[in-house]
């Protein structure tokens, strides 16, 4: 079994078909047992094409996907847990959002606006391209900031937050020093890099390179398929 915990006291039991929205917040996950995963790692506006919620009522949520998609899934999921097979997930799960994929949303202009956005801050991690963007985008800000909320669940400019924070930890696991890794990464000084790690991990660079959190690390290797996008060392 998994279970989480958001508030550092109360622990839930993780449903077995589980969606997570766009963190914002750290929680911590305790695994008991063999532990068998199976996911879909979306870009962050990747999920709106598959569904007519909102995104950002998913923020900082985990929900039983099964009560989003419905009983019709019930199959898929069933036939993933008998299998417990990495290629049976593979075709169940392509096979089922193939039925859900809405083309005409992904072409609309202000998901691609969205898109754009999104592009530039994974090529630049330290958020040095994103004000360009916006202006390439082809839409108004209120309207882009909109399709932002309600493709990601962030705005634009929290969504660099997170991205700056996720590039910082390939330099954390080599050893660069903070200071320098701060600037690399696009952070004003290392007591802007310190707040901003806090805000995101739950404790400071310091205590998370001592933690060594097993899951965690796991998000982190580069040839693992759960790897974070924008993970690596800066050059």
């Amino acid at each position: 079994r998994v279970l989480r915990c958001d508030d550092g006291r109360h622990w839930s039991r993780n449903p077995p078909a589980e969606l997570v929205g766009q963190m914002t917040r750290p929680y911590d996950v305790l695994a008991e047992g063999e532990q068998l995963y199976f996911g879909v790692k979306f870009h962050p506006h990747g999920f709106a094409v598959f569904t007519r919620e909102p995104v950002d009522s998913l923020r900082d949520q985990s929900i039983d996907l099964r009560l989003l998609f419905g009983p019709g899934f019930d199959a898929v999921h069933e036939r993933v847990a008998t299998a417990r097979d990495f290629g049976v997930f593979v075709a169940a799960m392509e096979a089922w959002l193939g039925g859900l994929l809405c083309e005409r949303r992904a072409q609309a202009r202000a998901f691609r606006a969205v898109e754009h956005v999104v592009r530039a801050l994974f090529a630049h991690p330290d958020g040095s391209a994103l004000d360009r963007a916006i202006a390439e985008a082809g839409v108004g800000l209120r309207r882009l900031q909109g399709a932002f909320r309600e493709t990601t669940g962030l705005s634009p400019r929290q969504l660099r937050g997170m991205v700056r924070f996720q590039s910082c930890f390939g330099g954390l696991q080599a050893g660069v020093p903070y200071a320098q890794l701060a600037l690399a990464c696009g952070y004003y000084d290392q007591a802007h890099f310190n707040r901003e790690f806090r805000h995101y991990a739950g404790m400071s660079p310091s205590q998370w390179k001592r933690s060594g959190a097993p899951l965690n690390r796991w998000f982190l290797d580069p040839s693992s398929r759960a790897w974070l996008c924008g993970a690596g060392a800066p050059a």
